[in-house]
């Protein structure tokens, strides 16, 4: 787990804060099926997704990040929400703006 720790700030130094979206879809996306069980509410999703996540393969989380965060099309995307909220920011939108 060091090991993880050192490589996401690694990446983290290299990529910026997209980085963080990038652990957070990950980690969403190693639940998946938990979070989608028809057995799964609010409590069940808070507790999973509060825990202490320890990946099963270093190599295929950080592989998979780096494919994430190298896909052109997806980071021109997120440059344009990052504009789009900041623009929400500044008219003061953004306390709506998820609703």
């Amino acid at each position: 787990m060091p090991e993880t720790q050192l490589r996401l700030w690694d990446a983290f130094l290299l990529e910026g804060y997209d980085l963080f979206i990038a652990v957070a879809v990950a980690i969403v996306w190693v639940y998946r099926d938990q979070i989608t069980s028809d057995s799964a509410n609010f409590e069940t999703v808070l507790s999973l997704l509060s825990s202490f996540f320890v990946p099963e393969d270093e190599d295929t989380l950080m592989n998979w990040i780096g494919r994430m965060l190298g896909d052109k099309k997806l980071r021109a995307n997120m440059l344009a929400w990052k504009q789009e909220w900041r623009g929400f920011v500044a008219t003061g939108k953004d306390t709506s703006a998820l609703l």
